[in-house]
């Protein structure tokens, strides 16, 4: 069970100011939370059912600083879903910034004013396909 303190804590990182000010953000899902196991992304905090937790490997499970059970409605309080995912984790902001020597040698994108969300998901995928590895937005 997840405590008070912890959903608090959880809740508020749905605000830009304490995300930023934590230098954290928090992932849901199953499927997420399993790719970022496997990218080696620090993973500071996991929220999961027990059958989750159970089909992780063990070297999956070394990867957080701290696992928690919790319930459906445990899930539920801290989910920004209105149907939640098995598990939830807080996630560390990258520690260094993009090295600009990947981006001058190899093939990059650069987008400039891209406004709709879906439309920047597209050229991703799209990127990717060709093999496009940087992208470079705009603010």
């Amino acid at each position: 069970m997840i405590s008070k303190s912890k959903i608090k804590f959880l809740l508020s990182l749905q605000k830009k100011k304490a995300r930023e000010e934590e230098q954290l953000y928090v992932i849901e899902g199953d499927k997420l939370v399993r790719e970022y196991l496997g990218s080696g992304v620090k993973i500071r905090y996991l929220a999961a059912k027990p059958e989750f937790i159970g089909s992780l490997s063990q070297s999956q499970r070394e990867i957080p600083e701290e696992i928690e059970t919790a319930s459906y409605d445990d899930l539920k309080r801290i989910s920004t879903l209105k149907t939640p995912h098995n598990a939830v984790a807080v996630v560390s902001y990258p520690d260094q910034e993009p090295g600009f020597g990947s981006i001058l040698t190899g093939l990059s994108a650069a987008l400039d004013s891209v406004q709709d969300p879906g439309n920047l998901g597209t050229i991703i995928r799209s990127a990717a396909w060709f093999g496009i590895r940087n992208i470079v937005c705009s603010t």
